[in-house]
């Protein structure tokens, strides 16, 4: 009921979502109208639009009553597309939006519960509910969802954003997972559309991603379980050097960085530079992880200077050795004789009486090497008793080009009957074997002398000694045979040798 306040105005029923009747309780009412237009009590008023109803009675007293009937709801429009109602389904935007409101009679709009005003832009990257209340109380509810990011793409235990530039590697067989934080709606491999990424051994694959926004992204994969192979080693410089080493070491396809080494500029092989000599193992791995061990050897780096093992002076007379100088007389020669263990690059001069002697003889023998610079004392040389005769040896390299000490009669005196071997500091070998068994009756032949060695003194020089407990081989029984060899500068060595005899 409707009656006017203690004003005398008309309380206005307002907006109504639904049909109306309207009742007139009076028993002098003169007319009724609706709109202008003459009405009966009791008729549905459904027609959405503006109402007046105005009430006179015979003496022409109004009553005026304004009201709107509004079923419509509000209807939302973003991007051109309307949505009226309450639309369940989730809506995704992947750019911004502004939503428009339409509606003559809106009461309230509300965006997640705050105040929303038609048309304002919508950017931040989450989930919204967008809420339109018209005066009649109809309402129109949408959720929806803004995302700009496209997906990711997990694989194995790695996740793989968007932006991410170049080849997916793997090593096994794996199951990639497609992220985005609001679904992915749709997922191709090789252009046909899958449900399941499942990828297979040794194969690539171009993914396309496509979430519920329609943002998109791509990556490719490939499957990789070969091991990478080596191709080559080198060496430079490879010959004998006292410089440093480059290690250059190839494979077949593309690696990651090793630590401590240099990526070429294909990331097919790597590098190091060494100042010493290495024996080592690398393990280097291509880009789906398999890995391959690959040995290196550097053994031509020497940058120490040739290792002199004797130097010694011999006289020579009638082509025969002697070893009392004092005897030497014009026209004789001697030698001057180096020896090392490794063989020189450079071969060394001998200078005397100021003279430069390049005719160096070279011995080459299993563990050593000899050089022997020969000097034939001029006939108008002048020798007194015991002089000490000087020279020089000098302008020898090892094969890495590392130089040699200068050698000088400070090393060797000539003269005095001295010419013991003054750098001579290698015993003699022995080679014998150390456990022989004869039978009783057997010939035993001593061959000491043919199983000993020495770099320096000749075997007819050396000093053999024995002793021990046998004699022959008329007796069962064990015996021993004890040797000592001294060469010529005092170095010696010993050794035994034991004999078993049995019964024939």
């Amino acid at each position: 009921k409707y009656t006017k306040d203690n004003k005398g105005q008309v309380v206005e029923p307002g907006y109504h979502k639904f049909s109306l009747v309207a009742y007139v309780e009076d028993s002098d009412v003169a007319s009724i109208k609706l709109n202008g237009e003459n009405y009966i009590p009791g008729t549905e008023i459904s027609e959405r639009k503006d109402y007046v109803l105005e009430v006179k009675d015979k003496t022409g007293n109004p009553t005026v009553i304004n009201f709107t009937i509004d079923k419509d709801h509000p209807i939302i429009e973003i991007n051109g597309k309307e949505y009226k109602k309450d639309d369940t389904e989730k809506l995704y935007f992947k750019g911004n939006i502004a939503p428009i409101i339409k509606d003559a009679n809106i009461e309230s709009i509300k965006l997640n519960g705050e105040d929303y005003v038609s048309g304002t832009e919508i950017s931040d990257e989450k989930e919204y509910t967008l809420e339109a209340i018209d005066k009649a109380g109809n309402k129109t509810s949408i959720t929806f969802v803004i995302d700009h990011t496209a997906p990711s793409m997990i694989v194995g235990n790695t996740t793989y954003g968007p932006d991410h530039e170049g080849i997916i590697y793997s090593n096994t067989r794996f199951k990639a997972v497609a992220s985005d934080l609001n679904g992915v709606k749709e997922i191709y491999a090789n252009g046909h559309l899958i449900d399941v990424i499942d990828v297979n051994d040794n194969c690539k694959y171009t993914f396309r991603l496509v979430d519920m926004a329609g943002n998109e992204s791509t990556f490719t994969v490939i499957v990789d379980k070969t091991d990478p192979k080596e191709v080559s080693i080198t060496y430079t410089p490879s010959e004998l050097t006292n410089q440093n080493v480059i290690v250059n070491i190839r494979v077949n396809e593309v690696i990651t960085p090793v630590d401590g080494w240099t990526l070429s500029d294909d990331k097919m092989g790597i590098s190091k530079i060494f100042s010493e000599n290495a024996n080592g193992n690398v393990v280097v791995y291509d880009l789906a992880g398999n890995d391959t061990t690959i040995p290196f050897l550097v053994e031509n780096i020497d940058k120490e200077p040739p290792v002199v093992d004797t130097l010694r002076v011999k006289g020579l007379k009638d082509g025969k050795g002697t070893t009392n100088f004092k005897k030497i007389k014009v026209g004789d020669t001697f030698q001057v004789i180096l020896t090392t263990v490794e063989e020189l690059g450079t071969l060394p001069v001998l200078v005397i009486d100021g003279k430069e002697i390049t005719d160096i003889t070279v011995n080459k023998f299993d563990t050593y090497y000899q050089y022997i610079a020969s000097y034939k004392i001029p006939e108008d040389t002048t020798l007194i008793d015991g002089e000490e005769i000087t020279f020089l040896l000098k302008g020898y390299t090892d094969k890495a080009g590392n130089p040699g000490i200068e050698l000088t009669n400070d090393n060797i005196k000539i003269g005095n009957d001295q010419t013991e071997v003054i750098l001579d500091k290698s015993a003699p070998i022995i080679t014998i074997d150390r456990n022989i068994i004869l039978h009783v009756g057997d010939v035993f032949t001593d061959d000491i002398k043919e199983k000993v060695f020495d770099n320096v003194t000749s075997v007819e020089n050396l000093y053999i000694g024995g002793w021990g407990t046998f004699k022959d081989t008329s007796v069962v029984g064990n015996y021993y045979l004890n040797y000592k060899i001294m060469d010529e500068a005092g170095n010696f060595s010993v050794a035994t040798r034991k004999i078993t005899v049995i019964e024939p």
